[in-house]
Order: structure tokens, then C-alpha cells, then sequence
């Protein structure tokens, strides 16, 4: 009874705000980076390889950051200590790359890695935040929740930031950056340091699992009766290999091939996130 008064729908529409500001970031990041790196790199294929360096940085540590949050024990909680790092530092220097772009290269992808290893920092710990304050019965609304808000921070990347990249480059990285940071303002002064459910939470999250259990896991797989949850991950993962390559090259593809202007190319893709936003919550409450 304790724990069913302890769950809030406000607690979770404000650790939502994290996802928020993350998809929000990443989606303005992946629609325009390819552009400003195109001020130095003519090359595509060097681009786009530079835009799967935070894919990499994912999947090295990611799994590693997410155990560790599972484990540690601070005066701030487990998922805090990570947030409290990556946060600040990764809306800082996301403020920071137009003004480096216009040093140089060097300075900016300095600038880049930074804000990428940030932003991987504070990723899987942010994510765990609404299991470890929702109990089972209730993640699948949470999570449509904490997506819609994540599909509404894309929506505010693409068409909103957009129209101020169009007036001037470095406007719309402040603005993002100033929502990363009240974003974490919120979080810092609303979750619980010790939530109820992250005893129970930590076996249920794919994206904080240690490299071992990711293993132990796809083992699984092999028997005929998880065939079904292995056509479901083929499926996923096929997703993600367009999803994800359509949105790192679209801009570019539209300002090189379409001649479209680059705030123009950014509004465009938005309309993917817009899908995404209308099917949020139904999809989580259709699961429940």
C-alpha cells in the first residue's frame, strides 16, 4: 500500500522531462551535425562515420554505466551521481559547437567527443529513472508517457529549433542547451535519491544490463520457444538500421541533392517524430 501511494503520474511527467531533453538534443544534434561538419568534410562517408562515433560510445558504455548506476550506493541515490555529471556537461558543450565549428575542425570535434561521452554518462541512468519510481503494473503507461514526451522534444527539435537555426546557427544549440540544463534542475530536485521500485526495476531494464547478462540473454534465443522474441529483436534491429541511417543522411541528402535550405531540411524531418508523438500513448495503453 505504501508503495501503490508513493507512485505519482507528476513524478513521472517530470522524470519524462529527461527523456525529453534527451531525444530533443540527439534529434536537433543528428539533423544538423551532418551539415555543420560538411563546413570542413566533404566527404559523406567520413560524416557519417563521424555521426556513429555516440553509437559506439553507446554500446562500449552504456552497459558498463547502466551496471554501475545498478550498483552504486551515495548520498544522491544510484541514477543521480551520473546525471549530476553528464547533464550540465553535455548542454555546456552542445551550447559550445557552433562556436568551436567556427574555430576550427579540431576544436570542434574536441568539443564533440566531450559532449558525446557527457551525453553517454548520464543516458542509461536517466532511462532507469521511471522503472525505479513505477511499479510493474504500471510501466507500460509510464513508458507511453515518458515517449510521447520524448516524441514531443523531437518535434520541438525539427520544427521549432529549426526555424532558429534558419536566423542564425547558435541559437538554437543555446536554446537546447538551456532546456538540458532545466531538465536536469527538475530532476535533481524531484526524484527520490531512494525510489521504491529499483530493486525490481534493475532486472527489467534491457539498457542497463551488464555485457554478460546481454550474452546470457541472446543464449536464450536458441530455444524454440523465444523464437518469437528473436523475430521481434531482428525486427527491431532492422528498424534501427534504417531509422537511424534515414536520420543522420536525410538533411543532407535534402540541402545537397534537393536544394532545400538546411532549416527547410530539418522542419521536413520532423514529421517523422509527429507520427511517433500521436501513437505514444495509445501504444502504452493498448499494451496494458
Amino acid at each position: 500500500m505504501k508503495q501503490e501511494q508513493s507512485f505519482s503520474y507528476g513524478k513521472i511527467f517530470v522524470i519524462g522531462s529527461g527523456f525529453f531533453a534527451l531525444t530533443l538534443v540527439w534529434t536537433f544534434y543528428n539533423a544538423y551535425m551532418p551539415l555543420i561538419l560538411g563546413d570542413y568534410i566533404e566527404s559523406r562517408a567520413i560524416r557519417g562515420a563521424l555521426m556513429g562515433v555516440d553509437n559506439l560510445l553507446a554500446v562500449l558504455l552504456i552497459p558498463v554505466i547502466g551496471a554501475w548506476s545498478d550498483k552504486i550506493d551515495s548520498r544522491l541515490g544510484n541514477r543521480l551521481p551520473f546525471i549530476v555529471v553528464g547533464m550540465p556537461i553535455a548542454a555546456v558543450f552542445l551550447i559550445l559547437i557552433p562556436y568551436g565549428a567556427a574555430v576550427t575542425l579540431w576544436v570542434l570535434l574536441v568539443v564533440d567527443i566531450i559532449f558525446l561521452l557527457a551525453m553517454t554518462i548520464y543516458r542509461a541512468p536517466v532511462i532507469a529513472l521511471m522503472p525505479d519510481h513505477t511499479p510493474p503494473e504500471k510501466r507500460s503507461t509510464a513508458n507511453g508517457i515518458i515517449n510521447l514526451m520524448g516524441g514531443i522534444g523531437a518535434i520541438i527539435a525539427l520544427f521549432g529549433l529549426s526555424l532558429l537555426y534558419g536566423i542564425d546557427r547558435a541559437y538554437p544549440f543555446v536554446v537546447a542547451g538551456l532546456l538540458l540544463l532545466l531538465s536536469f534542475l527538475l530532476l535533481y530536485f524531484t526524484v527520490d535519491r531512494h525510489p521504491p521500485y529499483v530493486g525490481k526495476a534493475e532486472d527489467d531494464l534491457e539498457e542497463t544490463q551488464a555485457t554478460k547478462s546481454f550474452f546470457q540473454g541472446l543464449s536464450k534465443l536458441k530455444k524454440p520457444e523465444f523464437r518469437g522474441h528473436l523475430f521481434i529483436l531482428i525486427a527491431i534491429f532492422l528498424y534501427f538500421i534504417g531509422y537511424s541511417g534515414v536520420e543522420a543522411q536525410f538533411t543532407v541528402y535534402a540541402v545537397e541533392y534537393l536544394n532545400m535550405e538546411e532549416s527547410t531540411a530539418g522542419f521536413t524531418l520532423g514529421f517523422f517524430s509527429l507520427a511517433f508523438v500521436l501513437f505514444a500513448i495509445p501504444a502504452g495503453t493498448i499494451r496494458e
